[in-house]
Parts: structure tokens; sequence; C-alpha cells
């Protein structure tokens, strides 16, 4: 899944990333929740848990936006 960044050039031309998240979103897990977030972060090389969490509700939110329109 692509990472919701934007490309900016900086002053001098060259081109930096900058990162559109702007919130912060809390959630309490259960052991085994967080074990298989961590799980998914190492199978898909994935930088922090983080990461790992964004891509999983990516995914998960697609799959509920097929659902419906099915």
């Amino acid at each position: 899944m692509a990472n919701m960044v934007n490309m900016t050039n900086s002053e001098d031309g060259k081109q930096m990333v900058s990162d559109s998240r702007t919130r912060r979103f809390v959630v309490m897990l259960t052991p085994g929740e967080e074990d298989a977030i961590q799980k998914f972060r190492y199978d898909n090389r994935l930088p922090t848990k983080s990461e790992a969490a964004r891509e999983l509700i990516k995914a998960g939110l697609a799959g509920e936006m097929k659902t419906a329109s099915d």
C-alpha cells in the first residue's frame, strides 16, 4: 500500500517528503493484537509498529468499502 506523503521542493530545488499526518489516535490493544501487528510489521519489513497499524487500518477500510459496494 502506498504511504500518504506529498513531495515538495525545498529552497535549493531538492525534493523533500512532506508527511500529511497531523492527527493522533490512541488505541488500547490486547497482547495478542499487539503481537499480530508486530508480526505483520516484521513480515512486511515496515519500519515501525505505527506504520504497520496504519497499513492494517487502510487494508481494513479498503475491504469494508469493497464489501459495501458489492
